[in-house]
């Protein structure tokens, strides 16, 4: 699940305001060595009404959204003999809980800002690093900005890879996925090879 997090970092915050539920798309930080389950640390700028209508001491849910594709019924093996077969969607999902506090400190901020950097910068060629950037400028920018930090209290992973369906139907599928012209169908045909390893 934390690989999950950090992968596809962009997480839906989902709080509870005076005016009822509102969702907010915000790159994490997920420190999987902070808590038993981990912590989450976003940020957003000072004229956000967010950070000011939040709630004291309510939970929190952030989800996060990894790969996710349609599944044609043409890609069953054994089904195109029994025509018993129905259109579904393979997903992975994960939903962090916790209770979220404002944190105003620069020197979080800017520690939070290269963690976040790190970490979506890992899976590229040539990594970028937050040092890279003029020092003044750096600092100049963070002081726009307002933390909030959130220790993940339960973690729920949600996946379906059709791990129902035979060995067949299964190979059958990554192949159709890898054809797909969208990058989010390889990555779920990448992980249901990845739950076939594990198994």
């Amino acid at each position: 699940m934390h690989e999950l997090m950090q992968r596809y970092s962009l997480g839906s915050l989902v709080l509870t305001t005076p005016g009822g539920l509102e969702a907010n798309s915000l790159p994490i930080e997920v420190d999987t060595s902070s808590g038993e389950f981990g912590t989450l640390r976003c940020h957003f700028g000072r004229g956000n009404p967010l950070w000011k209508n939040l709630i004291h001491g309510m939970d929190a849910m952030v989800i996060f959204q990894g790969p996710n594709a349609y599944i044609s019924p043409r890609w069953y093996v054994a089904g195109q003999k029994s025509r018993k077969v129905l259109p579904s969607w393979n997903f992975a999902v994960v939903h962090a809980y916790g209770t979220p506090h404002i944190v105003d400190d620069k020197s979080w901020m800017l520690e939070h800002l290269a963690a976040l950097v790190a970490q979506n910068e890992s899976r590229q060629p040539n990594p970028w690093s937050l040092a890279e950037a003029p020092i003044d400028f750096v600092q100049q920018s963070a002081e726009h900005l307002i933390g909030m930090e959130i220790p993940i209290t339960k973690l729920v992973g949600k996946w379906f890879t059709s791990q129902q369906r035979t060995a067949a139907d299964r190979e059958s599928l990554v192949s159709a996925l890898h054809g797909c012209p969208h990058d989010i169908s390889a990555a779920m045909a990448d992980l249901i090879e990845q739950v076939d390893r594990q198994e």
